[in-house]
């Protein structure tokens, strides 16, 4: 995590899509530090976390859909949250575990495709584990 603190980053949205990522120690009189914090202030204005362990399969179902919506143009929030509701159509994704952990921090506002022209190789960060 230091490392991330360290960068300086030129893309509008960073995505960390392995388990827990959103998660972070309280310190007294700052607040939460994690990863979503480090991202942020190294200049990303939004970040996708996970709040708790996902199923690898889901975190591919979830961020597929979400690029897929980011590229018509839906800002990032609203992506998601299509997402989210197609998954739970899916007989076999309606639990929330597998997409209720996906949550997008900081301006959820941003254009998808300004999200995606900015840097869209270098803007993704994930962990795929199958």
């Amino acid at each position: 995590m230091l490392d991330a603190f360290g960068l300086r980053l030129n893309a509008d949205l960073v995505v960390l899509s392995s388990c827990n990522t959103g998660r972070g120690e309280q310190i007294r009189g700052e607040g939460i530090r994690g990863l979503t914090r480090a991202f942020m202030y190294a200049g990303t204005p939004a970040v996708e976390v996970t709040l708790w362990s996902v199923a690898s399969k889901a975190a591919y179902q979830v961020n597929t859909r979400f690029f897929t919506h980011l590229n018509t143009g839906q800002p990032l929030a609203k992506a998601l949250r299509q997402a989210k509701l197609e998954l739970i159509k899916d007989e076999f994704y309606r639990h929330p575990f597998f997409w209720a952990p996906f949550v997008v921090f900081g301006d959820g506002r941003i254009g998808g495709r300004q999200a995606m022209s900015a840097n869209p190789s270098g803007c993704i960060l994930s962990n795929y584990k199958d």
